[in-house]
């Protein structure tokens, strides 16, 4: 299972289109997550459609981090990336399943054989856990990309973990095998600018959506020049599913302080021999260089056909 936060950053389409056109992947679901969750509901089933998977449930997650509810966002609220698809016509149905339900049903369906790459906040994670807790045993794994940096002998992590701090400390505190993967693994997995031209002139449905993707990506990202590169970061969590044997790991602990009201929060990485957390550092390099040229060519292919 995907749970993202498509439309924003580039990484989560890139790695959902090479999770889709892979192989070694069956993808069970897709939720959505944070802010306008049926904006990027649009976005990921358009991208199923394209690759001939329409009928995997696609699910418009939780808008707001725990503990809020899931009342409706400010209106006006866009993303960056909504001219991918904005409107109905076109698309797969949407699941009428709440997400943490959603998760937690296909946890229970297929228990110890489902891994959950969780590349959004991590809400609708953290509220499958809350309303269902067995999930936390149902699931083999749950990936989680993270910016792992050292500090003396503490090494701490960020990016979505602030988004919802509440729902990392419900999944750090909870039995789920939780695995973080440091973003060394992610480097040079993209396309690079030469790539991304070569992408732009397949002329495939699926390249054209992920041209668009770039083209928006450019426009509506402030801090995002012309001339910048196209970021994988989020296609670490499948270098780590595709290369786990190429991956150097530790045992550690992550360990989750959230202060009251919601005033700042922490999360401390730290090894620990005995610790329930799988903590990912780095790739072997020519294995590196091996997925980053498999990723571009899943980009680029056609949508393989399905058995």
């Amino acid at each position: 299972m995907i749970d993202t936060d498509i439309g924003e950053d580039l990484d989560d389409l890139l790695m959902l289109s090479v999770a889709l056109n892979s192989p070694e992947f069956e993808i069970l679901a897709v939720t959505t997550v944070d802010g306008d969750t049926d904006a990027r509901s649009r976005i990921a089933r358009r991208m199923t459609a394209a690759y001939g998977q329409g009928h995997i449930p696609v699910c418009a997650g939780y808008r707001r981090s725990m503990p809020q509810d899931n009342s409706p966002i400010e209106p006006g609220l866009s993303i960056t990336q909504g001219a991918v698809a904005p409107t109905e016509e076109g698309l797969p149905p949407a699941c009428g399943l709440d997400a943490a339900d959603l998760i937690a049903k296909i946890a229970a369906d297929r228990p110890g054989e489902v891994s959950l790459i969780n590349v959004g906040a991590m809400t609708n994670t953290g509220q499958a856990l809350v309303k269902h807790p067995e999930t936390a045993k149902n699931l083999k794994a749950i990936v989680f990309p993270a910016v792992l940096a050292e500090m003396g002998t503490e090494r701490f992590i960020d990016w979505n973990f602030w988004y919802d701090p509440v729902a990392a400390a419900v999944v750090a505190r909870s039995d789920a095998n939780w695995i973080l993967v440091s973003w060394s693994i992610c480097k040079g997995l993209g396309p690079d600018m030469e790539q991304a031209r070569q992408i732009a002139g397949m002329g495939l449905e699926t390249t054209d959506l992920i041209t668009l993707a770039i083209a928006e990506w450019r426009k509506n990202k402030p801090e995002v020049k012309p001339d910048t590169t196209p970021h994988g970061a989020d296609l670490k969590a499948l270098a780590y599913l595709l290369g786990e044997a190429d991956v150097t790991t530790t045992r550690g602990r992550a360990e989750v302080t959230v202060a009251p009201r919601g005033k700042g929060a922490d999360l401390r990485v730290v090894e620990d021999s005995e610790g329930p957390h799988t903590l990912a550092w780095s790739l072997a390099p020519e294995r590196a260089e091996q997925l980053h040229e498999l990723f571009v060519q899943r980009l680029m292919s056609p949508p393989y056909a399905k058995a």
